[in-house]
């Protein structure tokens, strides 16, 4: 698992600098960096909350959409369990 991750990470702190160079990306559109780079309450909450649905339901979201369709109880009520957090988000930060 290490050597996924640790290959990912190198190859992008390779790349990421000569990728950025260019004026757009090879399919179209434009580069969608983030400009606030704070770090304040809400990203510390969410991210933490986030590891921690990661760690119970042991599962990443792309993962678990993508295995939808196994029909899994496990990944039926992390998913239910995700969206209904994403339209919580929604709701409380109206």
């Amino acid at each position: 698992m290490f050597l996924l991750w640790g290959g990912g990470v190198m190859i992008n702190l390779i790349l990421f600098k000569f990728i950025l160079k260019r004026k757009n990306p090879l399919l179209g559109g434009s580069f969608q960096l983030p400009t606030n780079k704070d770090i304040d309450n809400k990203l510390i909450f969410g991210s933490v909350l986030f590891g921690i649905g990661w760690g119970i339901g042991g599962v990443c979201p792309g993962p678990g959409i993508s295995n939808l369709f196994l029909f899994s109880p496990h990944i039926l009520i992390f998913i239910l369990f995700m969206i209904l957090g994403m339209f919580l988000f929604e709701k409380v930060n109206k």
